[in-house]
């Protein structure tokens, strides 16, 4: 959901679209029930005469099961009757477009954004949800879900920050006033089941330290503006089962690092055409459990990340080719699921509204890998050489209609390059641990507005 937040936030800084915010006062209790609810009466509102009688629910409270479901739907028929447009891909997301005029809705539980550059139109978009809906109109975006946002409109700059999210976070684990860490995992550090507790002593002790919740807690933030977080965060969420003394040394060194880098910034502009720039790698069996290899990808648009993963393969590799050609396999998807929603919400005859065109690249050692991938418009498959076993195994194609702009992946190495985003006030290093090796490390610089 937060993925579809920011390539659209990508998009607004672009164009300088308005960016407004609404609230949804007691959403829930909007929702039209489909089945027959009963409930008893409420403690303070028997009536005496009815002692022995039950409610019968005519709409959706807080605490039912369907509560969020029937709220959905009900809103969903109401911004639909305004002419909105749902994205099948991304059911939160609408788009409404008339002649020149665009507009975008992003609904989050009860948390509306409201993206578009008429401001008369938005307003009666405003007037209409506040017929419907005991509405609240917060203005300008400032937060979304936690997440602070910055514009600087003069230079078409927008940025996301977190600082006061994480600021909460160190003081839950009574980390504020820690070292400040440089990275959020330490080249050649290894974690293996070999470190977890093997005595009911160290269990029980490990059992009061409160690791769960903080995986939790850095993973939000990584899930919302911290792609550097990606690597290090799958790397020890995997002991949450029976973490040991290692384990949370590893958590603490993430935290640490969040103390320095907590009022750094994800910014999106300062670029002439809207590009996806994608970058892929994988690490051959970082996993010493299951000897499996490790996967990640990122997506830049505008100059910022729009979509990052790093995660464990699914199946083990046997060779460092099969671990690339799965994880390009993985990064193709992904880039097939961005160029279908962009080529969705693009304004209908308005080629500037769309993007000029998907490029992944292979980190590291990539111009080795024998696998490369075409595309012509509303097809998409991976070719190998003939006769491979990898072929079966992994090969994905898309079939469809015309999604729009062809997409390109290209096979390059970049190891040793960097790659410089346009700053403002002042740079900072961010560094996208993807995988294990110093390979996998992509270096880019944003800027704080």
């Amino acid at each position: 959901m937060f993925k579809s937040i920011r390539i659209l936030l990508a998009v607004a800084a672009f164009h300088d679209y308005e960016i407004w915010q609404m609230d949804v006062k007691t959403a829930f209790l909007n929702g039209k029930l489909e089945e027959d609810v009963y409930m008893t009466q409420p403690e303070g509102f028997v009536t005496p005469e009815d002692a022995r009688k039950v409610c019968k629910l005519q709409r959706s409270i807080y605490g039912l099961k369907q509560a969020s479901r029937s709220w959905n739907l009900r809103f969903n028929e109401a911004i639909q009757e305004f002419g909105f447009i749902r994205n099948e891909d991304e059911p939160c997301v609408y788009k409404n477009f008339s002649g020149s005029i665009v507009a975008f809705l992003i609904l989050y539980v009860d948390d509306i954004l409201i993206i578009g550059n008429d401001v008369p139109n938005l307003q009666s978009i405003k007037t209409w949800l506040s017929s419907c809906f005991s509405m609240k109109d917060l203005g300008e975006a400032t937060y979304i879900l936690g997440v602070k946002i910055y514009r600087d409109r003069s230079r078409r700059l927008l940025g996301l920050s977190q600082s006061t999210y994480i600021d909460k976070v160190l003081k839950r684990f009574s980390m504020e006033e820690s070292k400040r860490g440089f990275l959020p995992m330490r080249h050649g550090i290894s974690l293996s089941k070999e470190m977890c507790p093997s005595t009911p002593q160290e269990r029980e002790r490990m059992s009061q330290i409160p690791y769960a919740s903080a995986i939790g807690s850095i993973m939000y933030a990584m899930i919302c503006t911290r792609p550097d977080l990606s690597y290090a965060l799958s790397m020890t969420s995997r002991y949450q089962a029976n973490p040991g003394e290692g384990h949370w040394t590893t958590v603490k060194n993430i935290l640490k690092y969040l103390r320095r880098t907590k009022d750094v910034f994800l910014v999106y502009g300062g670029k002439e055409e809207l590009r996806i720039k994608g970058y892929t790698d994988a690490s051959f069996q970082t996993d010493k459990d299951d000897s499996r290899s490790q996967s990640g990808f990122v997506f830049c648009l505008n100059g910022g990340a729009v979509s990052w993963k790093s995660s464990k393969q699914d199946t083990v590799a046997d060779s460092t080719t099969e671990a690339e050609y799965i994880a390009a396999s993985e990064a193709a998807k992904e880039a097939v699921w961005i160029k279908k929603s962009l080529t969705l919400w693009r304004q209908e005859g308005k080629d500037d509204q769309g993007i000029t065109y998907v490029q992944v690249r292979f980190c590291g050692y990539g111009t080795r890998f024998s696998a490369y991938l075409v595309s012509s418009i509303g097809t998409l498959q991976w070719y190998r050489y003939p006769n491979s076993t990898l072929e079966s195994a992994y090969r994905y194609r898309y079939s469809g209609t015309s999604i729009g702009t062809p997409l390109e992946i290209s096979l390059v190495s970049i190891h040793g390059k960097e790659y410089r985003y346009p700053s403002s006030l002042m740079e900072l290093e961010y560094r996208y641990w993807l995988s294990s090796t110093s390979t996998g490390c992509l270096r880019t610089v944003f800027g704080v507005p």
